[in-house]
């Protein structure tokens, strides 16, 4: 590891870096708010909505891994930098979309600069402090993260409200030329010096074809339909024949080919003791198996929570965006405060225990949020289970 940041700098180096991160979290929480604008706006119908959302989340997961592994070959610096500026010229584009495949290209983007971001991020925070001063580091870099995601959702609300939705992009230009200059006065450059020069493009193709052919078939399959084709479906300019299998199951059969051909390839490589996408050894572990099942079980209601909320709010209570970023605030409060709860619980009772009762309390709020869902109903009163869900 070489030229770790100097001690006089290395706390704007931190808050540099964790305002380039902010940035990128930030921008999935406004966007949801803003969602029902952009749909009346736009003329867009529910599943590009679908699309907007996911597509940033899709492509920021398939490329997170590979792109820690060129931080470690290229420099950590000069990769955040990268992804910095890609985020940027995406949010410019997303602020001038004049329709919603324009939008979700932005997105798409937006996600590769996302990717490229965070993990460079990491490591130089790992890379910069030792001792002590990590922990407080990481602490600080948690807080600071967790509060923009708590105010991401008014902001965006405040900025559709009164301005306009393309508001919540363009505010990305200031904040990463801010990040940027950050960059050159106080961001030393590291890499991992012994790291082995090879790429698993093999297994980016597998998982990335992968889950876009599960999100195809999940998002598209009630416009389309599951078996049998609803409506003109059209790819490349070639009009998919009306008689034949929908587009849908053909899109799972996909994603269930290539994501254990991904599994396979993958626990090849690691026989081989080649260094993989991941390491598939971990999943013998049976609190990693769990662990990551109970994680995808929380994101996958979160994120459904996060769609369906501000579109009913907007569709049936009448909301504007600013109320609805209002309403949703407990939630990322909720989740603000749950971290180091989290960690205290944790130490008291044991991790087990602690997310079990986690789950526990997810479920609960979800039962009681949707007894709540009735026209008429007033925002503060779904605020207790949206807190209770973010814990």
């Amino acid at each position: 590891m070489v030229s770790a940041t100097r001690s006089s700098t290395r706390w704007f180096a931190l808050a540099t870096l964790a305002m380039g991160v902010a940035m990128i979290i930030v921008d999935v929480t406004v966007i949801n708010v803003a969602l029902p604008t952009i749909i009346e706006e736009l003329g867009i119908h529910l599943a590009e909505a679908e699309w907007i959302n996911t597509i940033y989340v899709l492509v920021f997961a398939s490329l997170l891994t590979t792109a820690g592994r060129l931080g470690d070959l290229e420099g950590r610096r000069k990769l955040f930098r990268v992804g910095i500026t890609t985020f940027v010229l995406a949010s410019m584009l997303a602020g001038l979309s004049p329709s919603g495949g324009w939008l979700i290209g932005a997105r798409f983007l937006q996600g590769i600069g996302g990717a490229l971001t965070l993990p460079a991020a990491l490591s130089m925070v790992n890379a910069t402090f030792r001792g002590r001063e990590r922990g407080i580091a990481f602490g600080v870099w948690g807080s600071v993260i967790g509060g923009m995601a708590a105010l991401g959702p008014l902001l965006g609300g405040w900025l559709t409200t009164s301005y306009s939705w393309r508001l919540a992009f363009y505010i990305n230009v200031p904040i990463g030329v801010m990040v940027w200059i950050g960059t050159i006065l106080w961001v030393s450059e590291s890499r991992d010096e012994h790291a082995i020069r090879a790429f698993d493009i093999k297994g980016v193709v597998l998982i990335g074809t992968g889950l876009a052919a599960l999100v195809f078939g999940l998002i598209e399959g009630p416009r389309h339909g599951w078996l049998h084709p609803t409506q003109p479906f059209e790819i490349a300019g070639l009009d998919w024949p009306g008689h034949a299998l929908s587009p849908v199951p053909i899109a799972f059969a996909v994603a269930v080919v290539m994501l254990l051909g991904f599994v396979i390839h993958e626990s090849s490589e690691q026989r081989r003791g080649d260094r993989g996408l991941i390491d598939t050894a971990l999943f013998r572990l049976r609190s990693f198996r769990y662990g990551n099942l109970v994680a995808a079980t929380r994101s996958f209601g979160e994120f459904g929570l996060v769609f369906v909320l501000p579109l009913f709010m907007a569709g049936v209570l009448g909301y504007s965006a600013f109320h609805i970023g209002l309403t949703l605030l407990p939630l990322a409060i909720g989740a603000f405060v749950g971290g180091p709860l989290a960690a205290y619980v944790a130490v008291r009772i044991g991790p087990r225990r602690a997310v079990s009762i986690g789950m526990l309390l997810e479920a609960g709020a979800v039962v009681v949020a949707s007894l709540q869902l009735r026209p008429g109903v007033h925002g503060l009163a779904l605020a207790p289970a949206l807190f209770v869900y973010g814990l």
